[in-house]
This record gives structure tokens, C-alpha cells and sequence, in this order.
């Protein structure tokens, strides 16, 4: 995706921002640290 304007991008990036915000308010507090594994990245280290 190519984006040429700033008001297109910026119209994007607060998209992705509300879908970040809204997918990490599901998130359980007791689960914000897990990691699959440990040289993977947990919720809390993506979201920070």
C-alpha cells in the first residue's frame, strides 16, 4: 500500500491505532505478560 498524502496517512495510522486499542482492551490483565516462548514478545512488550 502506497500512501502519497499525509491526511491519507495520518487517516490510517488512527485507524491501526483504534484497532491496537481496542484489541488490547481484551486482553487479560493476568495474560498481559504471557509469551509463548521465551524469545517471543508478550502483549505488554508489542503494546509498549
Amino acid at each position: 500500500m502506497e500512501i502519497r498524502s499525509i491526511n491519507l496517512f495520518l487517516d490510517y495510522y488512527i485507524k491501526i491505532w483504534n484497532r491496537t486499542i481496542r484489541v488490547s482492551e481484551t486482553i487479560p490483565e493476568d495474560k498481559i505478560h504471557w509469551k509463548p516462548n521465551e524469545t517471543s514478545f508478550s502483549f505488554a512488550d508489542i503494546l509498549t
